[in-house]
């Protein structure tokens, strides 16, 4: 069962380390652009970000360890385009929670430990666009070895999320009733749904409540999102039997079609079934999934192996 989830897992080694090595390569690098420079420090990039109008990149890395942080410093964050055309949009916030934290003060120490519990960040790298006031906007976790163009296009698509939470929420203030909830709807349907949960929560409940004499087209997704920790619970007992491949599909199918998750905790769902299909030799189906699953969320760490997956174990 076990086999295409440790095929993913070495092939993400062995990309990771490769980049890594050329970060070692690249250590000599030209001078930074101008604007670019990285704070340490949340309530000075705040402040910064609030003076100039602009948002907060934030990078929790472990800068001595974390071999896809070197990969993604090498390939993307120490080339000009990256420093040059991010430089005009956010404030740079670097988050090193390194194994080696001597040459750190304990200041840094105890702010970085404190913003990966309040940021609910499982390990490095993890990414967000927060605004000028440090709340998040978008997230993604882990590197999949874009070049620096392409995660830079990427990244200022992502600004604009920005502008639509706040054109919609700002509608919303002055609205009532179903209305209200669609506004609020447009103004969270593109936040990465852990950030909705942890920084979004009175506007989900108070979506869902509005949205109670309707339909309930518009909160349909958002109630599924506050029974995602359940329904992720029950994901996890299905894992623990160990069944076999076809009694496992027939479990994964079921907890599917009972529970209608969304979002993670569906691509999660999704990515075991891939898995046991293809330890089924049902190779057409399983690659059918994985492109399911990149196609609700090519930028979540599911998302990202998934597509790893279909390029290197079940290409065409």
């Amino acid at each position: 069962m076990r086999s295409i989830i440790n095929l993913s897992m070495k092939l993400v080694y062995k990309h990771t380390l490769l980049l890594a090595t050329v970060a070692l390569a690249t250590t000599f690098q030209l001078p930074a652009a101008e604007g670019y420079k990285w704070l340490i420090d949340f309530e000075e990039a705040k402040k910064k970000a609030q003076k100039e109008g602009k948002s907060i990149f934030m990078n929790f890395t472990g800068s001595d360890y974390c071999l896809p942080c070197k990969a993604l410093d090498a390939n993307v964050f120490s080339k000009e385009i990256f420093q040059t055309e991010m430089a005009k949009h956010v404030i740079f916030l670097k988050l090193d929670s390194p194994a080696d934290t001597s040459k750190q003060s304990q200041k840094e120490i105890e702010q970085n430990k404190k913003l990966v519990e309040q940021f609910s960040v499982a390990g490095p790298p993890t990414l967000f666009l927060a605004d000028a006031n440090g709340k998040p906007y978008w997230k993604t976790v882990g590197y999949a070895q874009q070049t620096a163009d392409d995660f830079t296009n990427n990244l200022k698509k992502k600004l604009s999320i920005l502008e639509l939470r706040n054109k919609a929420l700002t509608k919303a203030e002055n609205a009532a009733g179903h209305e209200k909830a669609k506004l609020l709807a447009q103004g969270l349907d593109q936040i990465h749904e852990e950030i909705l949960l942890t920084f979004y929560k009175s506007q989900v409940e108070e979506l869902i409540k509005l949205d109670q004499t309707n339909d309930k087209s518009i909160s349909a997704k958002y109630s599924a999102l506050k029974r995602a920790p359940q329904i992720a619970e029950k994901l996890q007992e299905i894992l623990l039997k160990e069944a076999p491949a076809e009694e496992l599909l027939k479990l994964l199918d079921g907890l599917i079609e009972e529970e209608k998750p969304l979002g993670i905790v569906l691509q999660e769902a999704l990515y075991w079934k891939g898995a046991a299909l293809f330890q089924s030799g049902k190779k057409d189906e399983a690659r059918k999934v994985f492109e399911e699953i990149v196609k609700s969320g090519p930028d979540t760490l599911v998302g990202m192996k998934a597509n790893m997956i279909i390029k290197q174990v079940l290409p065409k």
